[in-house]
């Protein structure tokens, strides 16, 4: 657990339920911060597809701040996606420790790997967290992108 650099206020990570109020303010956070500004929103199809997801969220004084989404692609691997924080706590710890609690979850469920479609802009941050670049660039949702991975 980390604090938030600013407030000195613990940040506390843990697995959200799908459909829950937490997971409603999650959407939230997700088409906020990684949908909007590209002129897209997570449509109802695509919300529904995440029921068999494990939702995962980074809170502060109870309020959720951050979150990511963890998806089983086999039995050993597993994909971290749509990782968003909002603004006003980015670069203060919320995304390293959601990171590492989604490492460890992961490995308590028996993953061996994670891997992630990391946006160019992020790139260096997951590299910093062990990740290493396993593509080419390419293009998704009309942004650059690398495929990272880590083994657990």
């Amino acid at each position: 657990m980390q604090n938030d650099s600013q407030n000195n206020v613990p940040i506390i990570t843990k697995e959200i339920q799908f459909n829950s109020q937490d997971y409603i303010h999650e959407v939230y956070i997700r088409n906020e911060v990684l949908r909007i500004p590209l002129g897209l929103i997570l449509s109802p199809e695509q919300l529904l597809d995440e029921e068999d997801e494990f939702h995962i969220g980074a809170f502060i004084s109870e309020k959720l701040i951050g979150c990511l989404l963890l998806k089983q692609l086999t039995p050993s691997e597993i994909q971290m996606r749509q990782m968003a924080i909002l603004t006003k706590h980015q670069k203060k710890g919320a995304g390293r420790e959601l990171i590492l609690f989604s490492e460890k979850f992961a490995m308590d469920k028996g993953f061996k790997s994670i891997i992630l479609h990391a946006r160019n802009t992020a790139k260096p941050f997951y590299e910093r967290m062990g990740y290493h670049t396993c593509s080419s660039e390419y293009l998704e949702v009309g942004i650059p992108h690398f495929t990272m991975m880590k083994i657990l």
